[in-house]
């Protein structure tokens, strides 16, 4: 919550993608912050060829 405040302070945008939902919706995440965080974020859709380059670097190591 704190990076959310401090680029709202500084007027940077933030914007995630539809795949980092999935990613951040587990038992170690806090559910009150996730449920303060999202509605706060746009949420960007990911074309199928990002989805496999990511992927690809994930499995490769790279992320």
């Amino acid at each position: 919550m704190q990076w959310l405040t401090a680029a709202r302070d500084t007027h940077l945008p933030v914007i995630t993608s539809a795949a980092v939902l999935v990613e951040v919706t587990h038992p170690k995440i806090n559910d009150a912050e996730l449920k303060w965080t999202l509605p706060r974020l746009p949420v960007e859709p990911v074309a199928q060829a990002v989805c496999c380059s990511a992927a690809n670097s994930w499995s490769a190591g790279g992320l």
